[in-house]
């Protein structure tokens, strides 16, 4: 072997002795930055070259600046990141929400309920007696007082919910497009180099995918020049040209539609944060404020049909009275019917909503019933259908025709102007049922506690100390009465809220209790992340001499070279 093949030898193993320690130094400089993947110089021997001896060694090269990375382990990560984002939502937004129908002894919603009706029981008992009434006039709007707090509150945390949607879809367009830059740059450097890593880059990418995964569910797929495809949903978020944006459209209040390249993606986001948004956002519009409405428009649907003269004469031919004889008027206000069209309909439809005009207009409440509608147009067919959301039952399918009304569950609907297919609107007889949930009597002499009875004939006042429609009035507490509860098989209000009260408290020890596991579980998928990917200092320290040793190896190397390069040219004078 030459004395300059000796040289060459020495200077390639001092060059990779001080890229080794130059990526150790690195590694312990980044030993506390999050997402850092530890990098390891990989060597590899030099070509040799060929002797009338035989093949000698040329040295030694760096071939490559390894990530330590686990891509299998890191997309485990990844999705155990979107059920903790998704969980971290339910689990706050249900405890909230457990909150709000936590009853505390004397002061919630079902005690106010049983008071109202324990004051019926003593109006029953005793319904010559002014006081009584009195007590359950006070009583009752008590009950409505709280029925409204508790919605209040429910609004309080689907607003706060509702708020953090597009939101959130503003944090996914930026990530996104970070992850869009970072995919020209590492493109730029790899350059379809498949021995040419991007390390730093690739990190600051796998870093943002861990952000955008506690964020939405996705699936990624990196091409041959190494930039990455994010897709929602079945759509591009990111691509090699461009980041898509995401978009949040309202609906209606607290309502929205999520749309990645103009398609409502909504149903096929099932995980991160703004999966759980959205589900949070539907129990509280579909279960919690449905449920609360349902309930109380049907004691005020019930009660009214029993305590109206007119209502009640229909209902089974019996006439009711107060305590002066006169016929019973409504005990609660009527609650009105609500209709809206969508705001993401393409064409100008119109809805109204009353209650049918094809009977005496207070009949009509005899047969409304607490629940919600959708109607929706088809466009080929020109037809509308309308469907009962509780039950998942058509109520009404037939033709379109601007302006003409439609009549079906005691209401009449008017939908008018040009629609276009898909177009949505919603009929909902509860809507209002909270917010205009107040005592229709402010005289307690009022109170219809007596009815007629056929056997004395229709319209024959009992007496102030009749005390018969008190005692039927009763029944809708005690579960013998009342017809609103056609979608379960609870069948009194008190029972009703209670299990408004046990769901809540279900929805929370659910998401308590995932929140716990899917913490545990990323946890130790992070544990062992580290130690495949994490820097150890113990480890490096063992590095740092191993290559500093090199180096003086190295170091001491090239001098023998150069002491044996002196004694030949000394021995060439």
């Amino acid at each position: 072997m030459s004395t300059i093949a000796l040289f060459e030898i020495g200077r390639s193993a001092l060059s990779v002795a001080q890229s080794g320690l130059d990526v150790t130094a690195n590694n312990i400089a980044n030993v506390n930055t999050e997402g850092y993947s530890r990098q390891e110089a990989i060597l590899e021997i030099a070509n040799p070259v060929t002797t009338h001896i035989g093949q000698m060694g040329r040295g030694v090269n760096v071939s490559d600046v390894r990530r330590r990375f686990d891509s299998y382990l890191n997309g485990q990560i990844l999705v155990q990141n979107q059920n903790l984002g998704k969980s971290e939502v339910l689990e706050d937004a249900y405890y909230r929400l457990e909150e709000v129908f936590n009853e505390p002894m004397g002061f919630g919603l079902g005690d106010k309920l049983s008071e109202y009706y324990d004051s019926w029981q003593e109006v029953a008992n005793n319904p010559q007696s002014y006081e009584q009434r009195v007590v359950l006039l006070q009583r009752a709007n008590n009950l409505a007082t709280e029925t409204k707090e508790i919605e209040r509150r429910l609004e309080d945390i689907l607003s706060s919910t509702s708020e953090e949607i597009p939101n959130t879809v503003s944090k996914i367009n930026a990530i996104a497009e970070n992850i869009y830059q970072l995919n020209q740059k590492i493109a730029n450097v790899e350059g379809g180099d498949s021995k040419v890593q991007a390390n730093d880059l690739r990190d600051s990418r796998e870093a943002e995918l861990r952000n955008l995964a506690e964020l939405v569910d996705f699936q990624s797929f990196e091409g041959d020049t190494g930039m990455l495809t994010v897709t929602v949903g079945f759509r591009n978020l990111v691509s090699f040209d461009k980041a898509n944006t995401m978009e949040a459209v309202e609906l209606r209040e607290n309502e929205f539609s999520i749309r990645l390249d103009d398609i409502d993606i909504t149903d096929r986001i099932s995980n991160g944060r703004l999966s759980g948004l959205i589900d949070a956002e539907n129990t509280l519009i579909n279960d919690s404020l449905l449920d609360l409405r349902r309930l109380t428009g049907t004691i005020i649907f019930e009660t009214n049909r029993l305590h109206n003269d007119t209502l009640h004469s229909s209902y089974d031919g019996h006439n009711t009275f107060d305590l002066d004889g006169n016929s019973g008027g409504n005990f609660f206000d009527v609650v009105l019917p609500a209709a809206r069209a969508h705001t993401d309909n393409l064409g100008n439809g119109t809805i109204s909503a009353s209650a049918t005009s094809s009977v005496t207009p207070p009949l009509a409440y005899n047969s409304i019933r607490a629940t919600e509608y959708e109607a929706v147009y088809t466009g080929s067919t020109n037809t509308l259908q309308i469907t009962d959301v509780t039950t998942n039952s058509v109520v009404y399918s037939g033709s379109y025709s601007s302006g003409g009304a439609i009549t079906f569950d005691g209401l009449d609907v008017t939908i008018s102007n040009t629609l276009v297919n898909g177009d949505t609107f919603t009929i909902s007889p509860i809507e209002n049922a909270v917010s205009d949930f107040n005592v229709a009597i402010t005289d307690a002499r009022r109170i219809a506690a007596a009815r007629s009875d056929t056997a004395s004939g229709a319209g024959v006042f009992g007496g102030p100390g009749d005390n018969r429609n008190a005692l039927e009035i009763l029944t809708l507490h005690e579960g013998t009465g009342g017809g609103f509860f056609t979608a379960t098989d609870i069948t009194s209000f008190t029972e009703f809220y209670d299990n408004i009260v046990i769901e809540s408290g279900a929805y929370s020890r659910s998401a308590k209790d995932n929140l716990e596991f899917e913490e545990k579980l990323l946890f130790e998928m992070e544990q062992k992340r580290d130690s495949i990917s994490g820097v150890s200092l113990d480890e490096e320290a063992m590095s740092l001499i191993k290559f500093q040793k090199s180096y003086q190896a190295a170091a001491r190397m090239i001098n023998t070279s150069e002491e044996v390069m002196d004694i030949l040219v000394n021995l060439g004078q």
